[in-house]
């Protein structure tokens, strides 16, 4: 995280940990009702829809990532 950080490297890396660890107390919240309902099985499944939902959203931020660069070297 520090190496990709320009500015603030410190806070970056903060940042970074607190979504980890948030994500990693929310996973267990949230693939609980998937183990109730269907054990092993709906835990891959709902990690599956995490991941299918995690990999849309990358690809949203990567072409609004472009969509800007473009915009500002038009600009230049």
């Amino acid at each position: 995280m520090s190496r990709n950080a320009k500015h603030a490297k410190a806070s970056a890396s903060s940042l970074y940990l607190v979504f980890y660890y948030l994500g990693a107390s929310l996973g267990g919240f949230y693939l609980d009702p998937f183990w109730q309902a269907d054990g092993w099985t709906g835990v891959i499944m709902a990690s599956w829809l995490v991941l299918g939902i995690v990999v849309l959203a990358e690809v949203s931020l990567v072409r609004q990532k472009r969509v800007v660069n473009e915009l500002s070297s038009d600009n230049v």
